[in-house]
């Protein structure tokens, strides 16, 4: 069997085989991102779990607005290697648009660059920054929270991890639950023995 944590690591997958059992545990669209053809009936080899983390981008801005009334100026982090970036970006500027306050887009992919970013934030006047959906921003969410607590910058995240950290707040369903859940998906397609390749792309 084989467990893909990305929607490019499961389309490589599903590319690769229509033999093997494939099981995703994605925050995107698996329709629109071409992994299954209808989410009441998937099909072939593959099977998984959604938690649309990547379509909520407009309802974090919205609330991250109702939380910093007074912010003019909002900047987004997003990770330009990200397949769903784009997506995202668009969505928060609509949002955005509709709100009547201007937002940035500012690139990290890096740790060096969040770094940098957050430099840029004091000198721009940067007054609340959001975090687009994204496992390296996740993953560095601890370090971003405690630079938005430096400059005493509200942040709205993806998932719950950062935000106990010390970001101001997040929205989005549980990354947790959804593996869990995929995970029990495994074991009733191989509930004897199961052997599981991790093919985790960032």
């Amino acid at each position: 069997m084989i467990a893909a944590g990305t929607p490019v690591a499961a389309l490589a997958a599903k590319r690769a085989t229509s033999s093997i059992p494939i099981v995703f545990a994605v925050g995107s669209d698996p329709t629109r991102d071409g992994l299954v053809a209808s989410l009441g009936r998937l099909g072939g080899n593959i099977t998984g779990v959604t938690f649309y983390s990547n379509l909520l981008t407009a309802k974090r801005l919205e609330l991250l607005r109702e939380l910093a009334p007074n912010a003019r100026g909002f900047s987004a982090l997003v990770n330009p290697r990200n397949a769903n970036a784009q997506l995202q970006i668009d969505e928060a500027r609509q949002a955005a648009r509709a709100l009547g306050v201007a937002i940035t887009f500012v690139n990290a992919s890096t740790e060096k660059e969040i770094e940098r970013d957050f430099d840029d934030f004091r000198q721009q006047h940067t007054d609340a920054l959001l975090i687009l959906s994204d496992s390296f921003l996740n993953i560095s969410g601890r370090r971003i929270a405690e630079l938005a607590l430096l400059q005493t910058l509200p942040t709205c995240f993806a998932y719950r991890e950062p935000a106990a950290a010390g970001g101001l707040m997040s929205y989005g369903a549980s990354r947790k639950d959804a593996t869990r859940q995929a995970g029990v998906y495994a074991g009733r397609i191989s509930p004897t023995k199961l052997f599981c390749i991790l093919f985790c792309i960032l």
